[in-house]
């Protein structure tokens, strides 16, 4: 059993149809918002960094779904970005 050069286009679309239901799949069980709140706690316990969203440039982003996050140390006054 072989795949045919025709049969290419066929199993790269199943192909891309099965991945798109799988990462939807994904999300249900880890919805972004609850990932960045977990992700932003460890990064506190664990370094001492903050992570806050801020906002973005024009043509920074390629989606509507598109964050951006700032890194700073946790303890600084200045609330200072991390290099």
């Amino acid at each position: 059993w072989a795949i045919e050069v025709w049969d290419r286009g066929f199993y790269s679309a199943m192909a891309r149809d099965r991945a798109s239901r799988q990462s939807s799949g994904f999300s249900l069980y880890f919805p972004l918002d609850a990932v960045l709140q977990g992700v932003s706690l460890v990064l506190e316990r664990a370094f001492r960094v903050r992570m806050t969203p801020v906002p973005l440039l024009p043509g920074e982003a390629w989606g509507p779904f598109v964050t951006k996050m700032q890194l700073s140390w946790a303890d600084a006054s200045d609330n200072a970005a991390m290099g």
